[in-house]
């Protein structure tokens, strides 16, 4: 996948991810919903709801964030509440589900703060340049002012040791002219900034670049919304019409008075239609009631089984977003053992985030050393993103109880406490556990 075509990515997820319809027609596929000529068109939001449920699941609840260095602890909460660091981390979190990235960087400015800045970057508005997995640079470009077609852009580009901006002006679809440039070295020998991807790999690339959430579904999700279409269209269709004779049509208001030719008028909300000349006269009933059947149950059927596949191929378990839920009321420990899918999907996404976050906090530390004079013994960071412990605690105590009973094997023990495991790794703990035992 070329650069170019991951960009196109990006704003083809965010389409779907904004639900701005707009966007949605620009970035259809040739044969798709979207891209079809069908003038009422209906956008279900499950590509927002998939990216709101991955940032509930990794930050609903902040992190625990611990500086190795007790000392430390204070500063590190202060830094953090400057940059309103958790409600960012969020919301960069849903947005890298959304788009596959999510990008972090360390500002500083000595003379109007007192400490480093964290900033977000969405996917969209940035670069990582990677040298055998290893990323040595990072692009930014956001816009500083709006004026009309004129536009001002911030160009930051992030190395080891120095960060270097630039100003441009321009519009929108090109850049135009350099207006300022300089170099600041950091004094660290590090970038200063992180690339965090939502969750490895990225099945269209073998690089560092994430996989977004929605990736694979785009032509599901799509046939979602021409499901719901065709429901509505099935409805306003179906409406009660009467087909009357036309002598009992109302005459438009513009012509009552006017003296000329007479034109009647339809109301599609006076639930009236005119047929052809009926004498009516000559018939027995010259009022007709027409109403056609609303196909629901087809159309809920086919929406419900989209929407489980949609979930399911986005690594989630149906019962996470409310689905498959039947019979009576279950313990949190059951449920969690039905939504194991979502947890492995979760204990992915923390593999990528939470070894970045705390290489990107240990620099923050170091930025604050160097930059502001500060005196940390250590610039080592923990980061704890919750949840998982209550999980398998959970799943633990739960296999503990049936063995206890003798209701379990212990193939289905290993199976339980390790779904992510295929059916020969299983076999091969299994294995081990009998000839310890």
């Amino acid at each position: 996948m070329t650069t170019s075509e991951m960009y196109l990515n990006y704003a083809k997820y965010n389409a779907w991810y904004t639900g701005n319809t707009r966007a949605l027609r620009a970035a259809a596929g040739h044969g798709s919903f979207w891209g079809s000529s069908a003038k009422q068109k209906m956008h279900v939001p499950i590509a927002a709801e998939l990216a709101e449920q991955s940032g509930n699941l990794l930050f609903g609840q902040p992190p625990n964030v611990y500086s190795f260095a007790a000392s430390s602890q204070g500063r590190l909460e202060y830094i953090l509440e400057q940059s309103d660091f958790f409600e960012n981390l969020y919301a960069g979190a849903e947005r890298a589900a959304a788009l596959g990235d999510m990008y972090i960087k360390i500002n500083w400015d000595t003379e109007l703060l007192d400490c480093p800045i964290v900033s977000f970057v969405p996917a969209e508005c940035a670069y990582a340049e990677y040298v055998q997995g290893i990323a040595v640079g990072y692009h930014f470009f956001t816009v500083k002012e709006e004026n009309g077609e004129k536009l001002t852009w911030v160009y930051e580009y992030y190395t080891r040791g120095s960060v270097t901006t630039k100003l441009y002006t321009g519009t929108k679809a090109s850049i135009e002219k350099k207006i300022y440039e300089s170099t600041v070295e950091t004094g660290i020998d590090a970038v200063l900034a992180v690339h965090i991807p939502n969750i490895l790999p990225n099945k269209e690339s073998c690089g560092n670049f994430g996989q977004s959430d929605i990736a694979d579904v785009i032509p599901l999700m799509d046939a979602l919304d021409e499901t719901y279409s065709s429901w509505l269209r099935d409805m306003r269709l179906a409406k009660a019409r009467l087909i009357v004779p036309m002598e009992y049509m109302r005459l438009k208001p513009s012509v009552l008075d006017s003296g000329s030719q007479k034109v009647f008028h339809f109301d599609k909300e006076d639930d009236l239609y005119v047929a052809m000349d009926i004498d009516s006269s000559q018939v027995h009933s010259p009022i007709t009631l027409s109403q056609f059947t609303i196909r629901s149950n087809e159309h809920k059927l086919l929406a419900n089984e989209l929407l489980e596949r949609i979930i399911s191929c986005a690594g989630y378990s149906p019962q996470t977003f409310g689905l498959e839920i039947r019979g009576t009321a279950q313990s949190g420990t059951a449920l969690s053992i039905r939504e194991r899918k979502t947890f492995v999907t979760k204990s992915k996404k923390e593999l990528c985030f939470k070894g970045r976050l705390q290489k990107f906090l240990g620099l923050v530390l170091a930025a604050d050393n160097v930059i502001f004079g500060k005196s940390h013994l250590s610039t080592k960071v923990s980061v704890e993103i919750k949840g998982r412990d209550g999980y398998l605690g959970g799943i633990a105590e739960t296999v503990n109880l049936l063995n206890s009973a003798g209701a379990v094997s212990t193939y289905t023990k290993v199976q339980v406490l390790h779904p992510d495991w295929d059916d020969a790794t299983i076999r091969e703990e299994v294995l081990k556990i009998q000839t310890e035992g």
